[in-house]
């Protein structure tokens, strides 16, 4: 398992919703898992589609910790349970 995500084999987008939801997207361009971390993990939930869960709905998860293991071909969507204050100075131009 590979955890250097700096080569292109994992691409991200994170999102703040405009009511103030955290999203995290990640994709798993390669055929082999990575570990990914991101802060506040315990604060997320995760659902993923990978060669694990073949034709089926997504797997969910609740993370216990701040790692995610992306398997090969994954996609996971992390969804952060707490809300952000977001500030008008953070979304100016946003519109």
């Amino acid at each position: 398992m590979d955890s250097d995500v700096s080569g292109g084999s994992i691409y991200s987008l994170g999102v703040v919703t405009r009511d103030g939801k955290r999203r995290l997207l990640l994709v798993n361009k390669r055929d082999r898992s990575f570990a990914v971390s991101h802060p506040w993990g315990e604060r997320w939930r995760e659902e993923y589609v990978d060669q694990t869960t073949a034709f089926q709905l997504p797997a969910s998860v609740k993370l216990t910790s701040d790692n995610i293991i992306l398997n090969g071909l994954g996609v996971a969507l992390s969804r952060c349970r707490e809300a952000v204050r977001v500030s008008s100075v953070e979304t100016a131009g946003l519109s």
